[in-house]
């Protein structure tokens, strides 16, 4: 981007009203993640997986009634 393509985009985020900005920001976070997740490297996407599946085998695990040994 220019400085004056960066300079533009600035004055007219500055001109949005609150409700506006609001939208924008809730597009733009979204849209930032989506381009962050596009990069990331996929070992850490495989993990990030792996770590969901622990975490629901360690509460199911925790659900099951205690045997008495």
């Amino acid at each position: 981007m220019t400085s004056k393509t960066t300079q533009s985009l600035v004055e007219q985020v500055r001109d949005l009203s609150p409700a506006e900005f609001a939208e924008f920001r809730r597009w733009f976070l979204s849209y930032d993640r989506a381009l962050a997740h596009d990069h990331e490297d996929p070992r850490q996407i495989r993990l990030r997986r792996l770590d969901a599946r622990v975490v629901e085998a360690l509460a199911e695990y925790q659900e099951r009634p205690a045997r008495d040994g």
